[in-house]
């Protein structure tokens, strides 16, 4: 739950069009944060927040990162 916070409080301050594409982030956030329950790996962590950065309809967004290995 923290890092889909995370996410979306980072787009909601950085993303280079403050009216976002004129969707209502906040209500993107709404939308998306009940199915952060349903998450049970950072790659689906990942997807969830993929559908969400969607929502705001700009090329080359997305997210990325490094899985930790099973001995890790």
């Amino acid at each position: 739950a923290e890092m889909f916070a995370q996410c979306w409080r980072a787009l909601n301050a950085n993303f280079y069009d403050p009216k976002h594409h004129d969707t209502n982030w906040t209500a993107v956030r709404e939308k998306f944060l009940p199915l952060v329950a349903h998450t049970a790996t950072r790659e689906d962590l990942y997807a969830l927040v993929s559908m969400m950065l969607g929502e705001l309809k700009a090329s080359h967004l997305g997210i990325s990162g490094r899985t930790p290995t099973p001995d890790e």
